[in-house]
């Protein structure tokens, strides 16, 4: 489970165990970054599209269902199973560093753009995780910037965006931010992961974080509020969370993450190659194999001593031993009797 939550920087890891496949992940908000900045190792030929400012101003959903389409064509492509975005932050100053990446300064339309884009890409199979959740609308200082609003604002203006893709357009996944909720981390706090983004709005698969590049960003605090995995090209989660091998709360939470990230998987073009015919074998871990032999042995040992307790007593039984004890107790009765 530890290298499954804490170690998916681009990629998630397999697990042999349930043959869960490891996947390729990438960036890509206006289709995959890695076509443009990929080094000799990760370069890809993908489709480079318009910023999303560009494409929300066109008002028109059949356009983006239509991008949608090329990216999810581009990921299967690539071989592409998670793709990190589209972008769903608000232009809140024309001076946000990262507009390029963000639709508009309008929730409701930022939400219905993304919405058609998400359905199509989703389509093709592959996992959308929307950035970056929430209040990310400000580049410089983002890496534990607070920001302090109440419920009302995020709901109408900020959160609108995220909900629209989620609730109509089949996306079960987000991107966690830096930013800070007051002085709570977003991965941290609760009532939006949980409380908005899981049982309110229905979001099932992945809940990932941008790059681990902080202590803050972590591990345990995010696992008890609903993240699933973290997106970490740096080691803080998974030196971090073995040390809670022993809190049951814990590692109820680890387990309760690796399902959403399984179940992303599971209905992901990462499955890609299983079929009909596919047979999965169980590979069960050593200590449960040694530990089933020592209860079967036990198990055994204890009904062979049953056994042979009974059959011992009605050996017994039969003794002339036993016949003066029983002799004896009756006469002892008749005496107190007498008496």
């Amino acid at each position: 489970m530890v290298s499954l939550i804490g170690d998916a920087f681009h990629w998630t890891m397999p697990i042999e165990s349930i043959q869960a496949p490891g996947t390729r992940d990438e960036n890509g908000p206006q289709g995959l970054t890695a076509s443009l900045l990929g080094s000799d190792a990760t370069q890809l030929e993908a489709t480079a599209f318009t910023s999303e400012d560009v494409m929300a101003a066109t008002f028109n959903v059949d356009i983006m269902t239509e991008i949608g389409n090329v990216i999810g064509n581009n990921c299967l492509e690539a071989e592409i199973t998670c793709l990190y975005g589209p972008g769903n932050n608000i232009h809140r100053t024309p001076y946000g560093g990262r507009n390029f990446e963000y639709y508009s300064e309008d929730g409701f339309l930022s939400g219905k753009m993304c919405q058609y884009e998400v359905a199509a890409i989703q389509a093709k199979g592959v996992h959308v995780v929307m950035k970056h959740f929430a209040l990310n609308d400000c580049e410089q200082d983002r890496i534990g910037l607070g920001v302090w609003l109440n419920e009302q604002t995020a709901r109408e203006l900020y959160l609108k965006a995220f909900q629209a893709p989620i609730e109509e357009g089949n996306g079960n996944g987000v991107m966690v931010a830096y930013t800070r909720w007051g002085c709570t981390w977003s991965g941290g706090n609760y009532g939006l992961i949980t409380g908005i983004l899981r049982e309110e709005w229905g979001c099932d698969g992945m809940i990932i974080t941008d790059n681990v590049l902080t202590t803050y960003v972590n591990g345990v605090d995010g696992v008890l509020a609903g993240v699933s995995i973290y997106d970490a090209m740096l080691p803080y989660v998974t030196d971090q969370l073995p040390d809670y091998e022993d809190d049951a709360v814990v590692v109820t939470a680890m387990r309760e993450a690796s399902h959403h990230d399984l179940y992303a998987i599971a209905n992901s073009v990462g499955m890609n190659g299983v079929g009909a015919d596919t047979t999965v074998t169980l590979t069960q871990p050593t200590v449960i194999f040694i530990t089933e032999i020592i209860t079967c042995a036990a198990a055994f040992f204890a009904l062979l001593f049953a056994v042979l307790w009974i059959l011992g007593a009605r050996k017994f039984r039969k003794t002339e031993e036993y016949a003066a004890y029983k002799a004896y107790l009756a006469e002892r009765k008749a005496t107190k009797a007498r008496r």
